[in-house]
């Protein structure tokens, strides 16, 4: 049986890569539209996508724990929100349905215990992944996810 070996990623473009790539591990159905979607005035979100049942979901990747992350994802999720009908338009082959609101997703190495109980008091629901990335002895990388949410 091959052993695993904890990798840290180098960076948080590093991190995109790896886990832009394999999406279906993270959540089954989920699409990538546009990785680096720049919102009006709140950012850059690292990752616009659309689940299974056509709902625009935003992920936002932290390297490690960042207090802050669940701010900017509201902020995130404000931009989107009052703009789905325009995305929806920008992305009418991917079948997004803009009746919904989109999802949270945030993705990190970890979270503290004070920002998991923080994000089960706000709305839209935030939902949240912790990662480990590993390495095969072939030298392959991915992420392995678990829910905290």
């Amino acid at each position: 049986m091959p052993s695993l070996k904890k990798y840290l990623p180098q960076s948080e473009a590093e991190l995109h890569s790896l886990i832009q790539h394999q999406l279906e591990d993270l959540e089954e159905g989920l699409r990538l539209l546009k990785h680096e979607y720049p919102t009006s005035g709140s950012g850059i979100i690292d990752l616009l996508c659309v689940d299974s049942g056509g709902r625009l979901v935003i992920i936002e990747f932290k390297l490690h724990e960042d207090e802050n992350v669940l701010f900017q994802a509201l902020r995130y999720f404000s931009a989107v929100d009052s703009s789905r009908h325009a995305v929806a338009n920008a992305f009418a082959n991917q079948h997004v349905n803009a009746e919904e609101s989109p999802r949270i997703v945030l993705v990190a190495e970890n979270f503290s215990s004070d920002l998991k109980r923080l994000s089960t008091l706000v709305r839209p629901e935030v939902e949240l992944y912790e990662y480990t990335v590993v390495t095969i002895p072939g030298g392959e990388r991915g992420a392995v996810f678990h829910s905290v949410s």
